[in-house]
C-alpha cells in the first residue's frame, strides 16, 4: 500500500524507471542473442548499460515543465481546502463540444491554406 501511494506521488519517475528497465532487458538480451554471446556475463552487462542510458535519456527528455511544477505545488496547497466548489474549472459538455468544433475548424482552415500554397 505504501509503494502504491509512492507510485502515485512519483508517477513520472516510476514510469521512466519501469520503461527503461524493461527496454534495457529486452535490448540487452536481444543484442546478446544477435552477437551469439553467452547471456550471463554479456547479456546482464548489456541490460544494465541499456537501462542506465535509457533512464538518463528519459529523465533529460521528459523534464516537467514549469507549469506542471506549479500545478503540483497548487495541488499540495489545496489538499486541505474541502469547501471549494467541486465543479470549479470543469467544462460542461456543450463547452467541450464548442471547443472541439473550433479546434477542428482551425485544423481544416490550416490544411486548405497549405494546400492552396502548394499549387
Amino acid at each position: 500500500m505504501v509503494l502504491g501511494a509512492l507510485a502515485l506521488r512519483f508517477s513520472r519517475e516510476v514510469i521512466i524507471i519501469g520503461t527503461s528497465l524493461m527496454g534495457g532487458v529486452l535490448a540487452g538480451f536481444s543484442l546478446c542473442k544477435l552477437l551469439h554471446r553467452p547471456e550471463i556475463p554479456y547479456g546482464l552487462a548489456f541490460c544494465a548499460g541499456f537501462s542506465i542510458v535509457g533512464m538518463i535519456l528519459q529523465f533529460l527528455i521528459n523534464r516537467p515543465s514549469p507549469s506542471e511544477e506549479d500545478e503540483d505545488e497548487e495541488d499540495e496547497d489545496d489538499e486541505g481546502d474541502e469547501d471549494e466548489d467541486e465543479d470549479a474549472g470543469h467544462y460542461s459538455d456543450e463547452e467541450e463540444e464548442d471547443e472541439e468544433i473550433e479546434w477542428t475548424d482551425e485544423i481544416d482552415d490550416e490544411f486548405w491554406r497549405r494546400k492552396r500554397r502548394r499549387r
